[in-house]
Order: C-alpha cells, then sequence, then structure tokens
C-alpha cells in the first residue's frame, strides 16, 4: 500500500525511535551494573544471592534507575502509536478505501466473517497499547506495520519477518504440503513459510478483520500467493487431519491458559497423521536468569499483555504431550539481525515442536 510520511511525522518517528534505542542501548546495561552491585551487596550480608523474580523486585523497584527507565519506556510506547496513528489520519479516507477495493487478479485470497465472535479475552484488551488494538481501527495492520520496526528497533529486519525464519529454520526438513499459520497477523512471519515451501498451500488465520485485509494487500505486493481467513484458533472450521504444519509466532502469549489448552488440541485435530506442531515464542521463565525474567514480566501489568505471565509459567511441553504429541522438544533460537536478543543473556526465540504419530514423519 502506498502510505506518505510527510518530513515532519518521519521527524517523529525517529524521536521515539531515539527515545527507545536510549532505554535498550543506554538505560538497561546501566540497570544491570546496577542490579549487580545491588545483588551482591545483598549476597554479602543475607548469604543468599535472589532466586526469584519477587527477589529482584525487591532488589531494583526501590531504585529511581529502575523506576526512570520503567517509566521512559510505558511513554515511548504511547508515544509510538500517537505519532503512527497521526501520521495515517490524513490519508485515513484514502486508505481504507485501498485496503477494501478488489485486486483484479490476486494471486491469493481473504475470507473474512463478520459474524465471527471475537473472544471475551481478545476484545478487552488493546495489546501492545495499541488503540483499539488489532480490531478496532480499520488501520489497525497498516498502524501495526510502521510501529513494529519502532518498537524493536529494526530487530526483525527490513521485512519484519525474522520470526518466520526463525521458526522456519526449526522444523524439521519435511515436504509440507498444506500448512496453517494460526494467529499470523499482518502476515509478515506466514511469507517465510511461502518462501520456504514453494510447493505448499499457505493458509494464514486471525481474529482481526483489519489485519487480514492489510495481510493479503501486503502479500500480494510481495508477489506471495496466501490465503488468510477469519477464523478463531481455539476451533477452526478446517476438518481433521488436514495439514501438514500447524504453527503460530508470537500468538501464545496472548492467549489465557485456557485457550492456550484448546489450540493446542487444535492443532493435534487438524494435523495429518506424522503432521508437525510449532509455536515459536519467547522463552520460559524457567530457562532465564530471575533478573531477565523480572524485566520480561513488566509486559504483564504495564504493556497490555495480561497473560504474557501465566504463559512463560506454563509447561508447554507437557501440554503437547497432554493431548497426543509425541517426540516433543524445545528448540532455542538465536536472532539473524540482532547481535543479542532484546533482554540480554537470553535466546531471542524458543520453538516448542511436536509431532502426530504416524504417516510422514515416520
Amino acid at each position: 500500500m502506498r502510505v506518505e510520511i510527510s518530513r515532519t511525522h518521519q521527524a517523529y518517528f525517529d524521536f521515539v525511535e531515539g527515545v527507545k534505542a536510549y532505554i535498550a542501548e543506554r538505560l538497561m546495561p546501566q540497570l544491570g551494573q546496577l542490579y549487580q552491585q545491588k545483588a551482591a551487596a545483598q549476597a554479602a550480608l543475607t548469604g543468599r544471592h535472589p532466586t526469584t523474580i519477587e527477589d529482584v523486585a525487591r532488589v531494583l523497584e526501590p531504585t529511581r534507575l529502575y523506576r526512570f527507565s520503567r517509566c521512559l519506556q510505558r511513554i515511548s510506547q504511547e508515544m509510538m502509536w500517537t505519532v503512527v496513528y497521526r501520521a495515517l489520519e490524513p490519508q485515513r479516507e484514502a486508505l481504507i478505501a485501498e485496503l477494501k477495493r478488489p485486486l483484479e487478479h490476486p494471486l491469493g485470497e481473504v475470507h473474512l466473517d463478520p459474524n465471527l465472535e471475537l473472544p471475551e479475552y481478545y476484545r478487552r484488551v488493546e495489546f501492545h497499547l495499541q488503540p483499539g488494538s488489532y480490531f478496532g481501527d480499520e488501520l489497525a495492520g497498516l498502524a501495526y506495520d510502521l510501529a513494529v520496526p519502532i518498537y524493536v528497533l529494526h530487530r526483525y529486519g527490513p521485512e519484519n519477518d525474522e520470526m518466520g525464519w526463525a521458526l522456519v529454520s526449526a522444523l524439521p526438513k519435511r515436504p509440507y504440503r498444506r500448512i496453517l499459520d494460526m494467529g499470523c497477523g499482518i502476515g509478515q512471519k506466514t511469507l517465510p513459510l511461502v518462501d520456504a515451501f514453494p510447493e505448499a498451500e499457505v493458509i494464514g488465520i486471525d481474529l482481526s478483520a483489519p489485519m487480514l485485509l492489510y495481510a493479503h494487500k501486503r502479500a500480494e505486493a510481495r508477489g506471495k500467493r496466501v490465503t488468510f481467513a477469519q477464523q478463531n484458533a481455539e476451533r477452526t472450521t478446517f476438518p481433521d487431519e488436514s495439514f501438514d504444519l500447524v504453527c503460530s509466532t508470537l500468538l501464545l502469549h496472548e492467549l489465557p491458559e485456557s485457550a492456550i489448552r484448546r489450540v493446542i488440541a487444535e492443532s493435534y485435530r487438524l494435523l495429518n497423521p506424522g503432521g508437525v506442531c510449532a509455536h515459536l515464542d519467547l522463552p520460559p521463565y524457567r530457562e532465564q536468569s530471575p533478573y531477565n525474567a523480572f524485566l520480561m514480566d513488566w509486559d504483564t501489568k504495564h504493556n497490555n499483555e495480561p497473560y504474557w505471565s501465566s504463559f512463560h509459567h506454563m509447561d508447554l511441553p507437557a501440554l503437547y504431550r497432554e493431548v497426543g504429541f509425541h517426540n516433543v522438544r524445545e528448540i532455542p533460537i538465536t536472532s539473524r539481525w540482532g547481535e543479542e536478543g532484546f533482554y540480554t543473556g537470553t535466546f531471542s526465540y524458543w520453538v516448542t515442536l511436536g509431532e502426530k504419530g504416524g504417516g510422514m514423519g515416520r
């Protein structure tokens, strides 16, 4: 889609990105040093180092540096959405018309369901502080695409597709014929599946109509054939055993535990015998230091990620086995574009992978 960003609005983008870079590159290293000093002092007095998120909180939350860095993080997130939507506002009517305008010879398809009931846990949250969340504004998909590079300081690469390639790198090498990407959003994580498996039929589903409309236009502009459909990953309309690969990237941490259980069970139902289930997210807290887990947990209350903490405490491999998957394993993946993960000392991504018995995987 053609979006004109004026010099003034680009300056706003650059300013917010600069604030986020200052937090990540200046304040966070200082905070890490401060924590090490205070944790060492506490250990000298008490004989024990912090071992839990709560222990780290007692060390850091009273400090001015921590409070300042977190306050600035919240403000920068709010500013990011303000400047993005402000840049789109003068073009709103034209952009919405372009989103809705049918393409003459599309490679793929988009299917919306105006009768789809959005889950209450989804309707009531403005994830990442995005005004109206993923579904409340017709330009939500375009706004998300503009905001992501600022949000992650371009660590997802020039196409914002690093997560998709990270997932591809973890998959068993097989001839996947039909692939389902759950919670596909604007499709930036779906397109690597198209490139990696050119013979496969790739389908992306999401709850948000605005995200899917933009995903379709975005994929077509890049010459990629994808079928996008508005569906709930907890209970899709696809028949049993209709996919060779069911996957997602950064979907599960935006679901309550009950919904995650239904998504994993649905993944199993949809897979052909021998099919692969692979869900990518950030590492569970058990794989992180208490300090890194504490920093990540901030998002639960302050970045509108209410299910973040409960997800990162889940035993996802156990859930896979419970619904019937075998050969379950966890695969850590480091970033392609960034020198290190956003949270120092952790893997950038974490793939939980399982296989359905029989068939192509044997």
